[in-house]
């Protein structure tokens, strides 16, 4: 059996965020061999009292969810329950609210928040997720108009992500390296909440690493993960590193029809900067004889290693390839890099900061070249 959710912990502001009568109960397959050995009676009552919710998510792109995100539930008192009307919609506050609908959930803090809120202005800006919980609407059931539920899937922050989650073959927990800071993770955990909970719509866009149109001003998902198996699926690798776009940083696209590659900005930068250090090193001058519009050498920077015991660091599943770029490098306080795309082609402006250089040329132009076929990227 799934864990209980902490979503759906009591307060003293529970008349706030509305009581809820109803429980949900994930089938896991280790609950189901469990029932199993007992009488066909109780499988048949077993059988009868479940649903199976459908994935309701429609990704797109290279999303691969690696197993059925589909789930089979209890929800009791079942027969309360099943004894209340469905609707396609509700309405609350004079907002209308409709099944597939993805809402901010008030929490503990955003309760408390509120009584500052409404003497403040927030500048229209997107209300912040250490405040509020996310969820997808699946059903909408009622009573009566004082008695509404909503059966959801909450939408995971990633600094949700439980102990023992899995990524692949390895283990890991909360935030990841790659995650943005308005990401959500879509999943399948599943509770029945009171409406009142409900503060306002939220705007949820699936994130396609290869158009991030989308995804500045919004909040976003393109991982799923399966409370019944703790599974996370795999995020899309890019750049030689092989590691998963951050959607805060910047990619370049490779423009290159053969090749098409994504590559991180940073990768890009540290392959410029390593070889014009290699060029010239700390008393070279740098020669207006090189064509300005030479470009960089196919670069492996995933051959890099992030630490001299090659110990591994099991809370990241993508080894930190990157992390050495963070650390001093050999061309730190000599060379700095500033990508310039506009003005003509994609190019590095390369800036000398050696002071007791006698040939330090102040700044000069270097091509941006694809990390995997060397191509110069317009």
């Amino acid at each position: 059996m799934a864990p209980r959710s902490r979503k759906r912990r009591r307060s003293s502001n529970e008349d706030r965020r509305g009581g809820c009568p109803f429980t949900v109960t994930a089938i896991t397959e280790q609950r189901s061999n469990r029932a199993s050995k007992k009488s066909k009676q109780d499988d048949a009552n077993m059988e009868e009292r479940q649903w199976t919710q459908l994935w309701p998510f429609n990704p797109e792109g290279k999303f691969n969810s690696m197993q059925s995100m589909s789930l089979p539930y209890i929800i009791e008192p079942r027969k309360r329950w099943r004894a209340m009307t469905r609707y396609r919609n509700f309405i609350l506050n004079g907002r209308k609210y409709s099944t597939h609908d993805f809402v901010y959930v008030a929490n503990d803090d955003s309760i408390e928040a509120q009584k500052i809120a409404s003497r403040e202005e927030d500048g229209g800006s997107l209300p912040r997720l250490t405040k509020y919980w996310v969820a997808k609407i699946l059903e909408i059931r009622a009573a009566d108009e004082h008695h509404v539920y909503a059966r959801i899937y909450w939408m995971y922050s990633p600094d949700e992500l439980p102990p023992n989650t899995r990524y692949g073959e390895e283990s890991i927990e909360g935030r990841q390296t790659y995650h943005g800071k308005n990401e959500l993770i879509a999943s399948n955990h599943m509770d029945v909440i009171n409406v009142i909970s409900i503060v306002t719509e939220a705007q949820v866009h699936q994130w396609i690493e290869s158009n991030d149109d989308e995804v500045r001003d919004a909040l976003y998902w393109r991982q799923a993960f399966n409370i019944a198996t703790f599974q996370l699926s795999p995020a899309e690798l890019v750049c030689n590193c092989r590691t998963p776009a951050h959607p805060d940083e910047l990619l370049v696209g490779c423009t290159s029809q053969d090749c098409g590659q994504w590559l991180h900005e940073k990768c890009l930068r540290h392959a410029v900067l390593k070889q014009v250090y290699d060029r010239v090193g700390t008393e070279k001058p740098h020669s207006s004889d090189i064509n300005s519009d030479m470009t960089v050498t196919p670069t492996q920077i995933a051959a890099l290693s992030s630490g001299a015991d090659g110990a591994k660091d099991i809370s990241n599943p993508f080894p930190s390839k990157m992390g050495k770029f963070a650390s001093s490098e050999l061309y730190d306080g000599l060379f700095t890099a500033t990508l310039i795309t506009g003005n003509g082609p994609l190019h590095w402006e390369i800036t000398d900061q050696r002071l007791n250089c006698s040939g330090n040329t102040g700044t000069w132009k270097e091509r941006v070249a694809c990390l995997t076929c060397g191509t110069a990227i317009d």
